[in-house]
């Protein structure tokens, strides 16, 4: 192996088990990939261009990545394992329409209608990465006449709502 790839095999480790685990493909089969994308980087690195090297390696192994992952969209991928399915509470422990009427109450306006554009879009948003959602929701709020201070307050007040506390790591809100 030689001395550049030694020196940024860990950067593709780290990418390939950050889409590991947001998308549930294979390890190896992302590493892989990873491992494609940093050869062609190597191979097209321009320094004159004035991307860190780094940068330009992360760039093609995550642009290979989600190639793959386009490529494989026609193949069902199965989130739920045995052991995530006890990790789950039985119906009879707690009531979600009860819960979501709770945190609404929590909410500030616009950090309600954040949630109900989202919800009552399901297919629109729920198919795009958090990235690409929040974008298209932005598109979205500002069409509606929003300002950029109130999008980026209603993001930072769910993100806290669902990430802290009692409602815990919402992998949905992963990019807001």
């Amino acid at each position: 192996m030689d001395a550049t790839y030694k020196k940024y095999e860990n950067l593709l480790r780290k990418l390939a088990w950050k889409y590991n685990k947001t998308t549930g493909k294979e390890y190896d089969e992302l590493f892989s990939e990873a491992t494609v994308g940093y050869t062609l980087a190597i191979q097209s690195f321009d320094p004159s261009k004035g991307v860190p090297l780094i940068n330009w390696i992360a760039r093609c192994a995550t642009f290979r990545m989600n190639n793959y992952l386009r490529s494989q969209k026609n193949v069902e991928v199965t989130f739920f394992d045995e052991f995530m399915e006890e990790s789950i509470p039985a119906p009879d422990t707690f009531s979600a329409k009860e819960n979501m009427e709770e945190l609404f109450q929590k909410m500030s306006k616009e950090a309600r209608e954040v949630c109900e554009i989202i919800l009552t879009s399901p297919i629109e948003f729920g198919s795009l990465s958090g990235k690409v959602a929040r974008g298209e929701l932005q598109r979205l709020l500002r069409s509606k006449g929003w300002k950029h201070n109130q999008i980026w307050d209603a993001y930072k007040e769910l993100k806290a709502l669902f990430q802290g506390g009692e409602y815990g790591h919402n992998p949905a809100l992963q990019g807001f």
